[in-house]
């Protein structure tokens, strides 16, 4: 689908291009002009949608460490979760871990990288920093460390309840008559973004990479209930960030 769609653009943007061209006919800009309106109205796209495709040197990246030499699926989860809902044209990869080492213990850490069209990196990587420590700070008090038993629990059960709160206001989104033509234009946009993200990172690093997007399941369990209530609180009191700005 991304193939196609950029396909697309691409051939909007030529007939755009003809029709502001001074050197074609005022019949050739007229056919332009109403081919790529009838394109853009066919795939919901606008005018800032295919300039976005001249803006690629404007895309950066930003680290973030995980807590530890091994990306823990939580935090993995975490970082796919706000590339997902919060700051939806970013993308999430995960770096190169750290390793542990049998003389000098754990080297370094595991790093996740956040992909996005001008300050959206920045916002992801700050968003997913407010969300760890919020997650953090509730699961010390309650229950310890992140990292096992109860902990752990909770720490999934935290970041599976910003989930369900956020897929739920998104099938509510895509029910309303009103707002579902608007929802599929975001999505199309929002799939272009992550696209054009991880193709210039690709790029940049000349790497393979994969997203990051591990899940932990199935520890069902007390510390886990309070962790997807502690989590659904969060996501409903957050505002949602699409292309950097703020909603």
């Amino acid at each position: 689908m991304t193939t196609d769609l950029e396909t697309i653009k691409n051939r909007i943007a030529k007939m755009l291009a003809t029709a502001s061209n001074d050197g074609a006919t005022p019949g050739e800009k007229a056919t332009a002009m109403q081919m790529a309106s009838a394109l853009m109205r066919r795939y919901n796209l606008e005018r800032d949608d295919i300039e976005d495709i001249n803006k690629k040197e404007n895309y950066n990246s930003s680290e973030v460490n995980a807590l530890w030499a091994r990306l823990t699926p939580w935090e993995s989860s975490l970082a796919a979760f706000v590339s997902a809902y919060i700051v939806k044209g970013s993308w999430v990869v995960a770096s190169k871990e750290g390793s542990t080492h049998r003389q000098f213990g754990t080297v370094g850490q595991a790093k996740m990288t956040f992909v996005g069209l001008g300050q959206d990196a920045a916002i992801a990587v700050a968003t997913f920093n407010q969300l760890r420590d919020s997650l953090l700070r509730q699961c010390n008090v309650k229950f310890g460390s992140p990292v096992r038993g109860s902990g752990r629990s909770y720490a999934v059960g935290f970041v599976d309840g910003l989930y369900n709160t956020a897929r739920a206001a998104e099938k509510a989104e895509q029910l309303n008559v009103e707002t579902k033509a608007e929802v599929t234009r975001a999505l199309i946009r929002t799939d272009m973004l992550k696209a054009q993200a991880k193709n210039w990172y690709l790029k940049e690093t000349d790497s393979t990479v994969k997203s990051s997007a591990r899940r932990l399941s199935g520890i069902e369990s007390g510390a886990y209930s309070t962790g997807v209530r502690d989590g659904q609180r969060v996501n409903a009191q957050k505002g949602s960030v699409v292309s950097g700005h703020i909603n």
